[in-house]
């Protein structure tokens, strides 16, 4: 099981590509804990490339806040969609938390 071990203050703020490794290594460290038996596992490779195509704007309407370390280690992140619908009491939706 991951289990993070720093100890300190953390930020949180809006993802910026620049953290593009940082979110990688999480997601496929996070991932592979939580399911060990769900095959084939993500890869880095294949991770990477499902972050740049959002960075690159190829997925509209997402958003992600990392949870960062005073020290500038990336712990964890929340992805979601936001919503555009004035009927909607709500702005959009969380789909990840890792």
């Amino acid at each position: 099981m991951y289990v993070p071990t720093l100890k300190g203050r953390f930020i949180i703020r809006e993802a910026t590509p620049a953290d593009l490794q940082q979110l990688v290594h999480v997601h496929v460290t996070s991932w592979n804990a939580t399911y060990p038996n769900h095959h084939p596992k993500p890869t880095p490779g294949i991770r990477a490339m499902q972050w740049q195509k959002r960075f690159n704007g190829e997925e509209e309407n997402w958003f992600c806040y990392v949870a960062q370390h005073e020290q500038g280690e990336i712990a964890g992140f929340a992805t979601g969609n936001k919503f555009f619908d004035a009927n909607l009491p709500y702005k959009g939706a969380l789909d990840k938390i890792h």
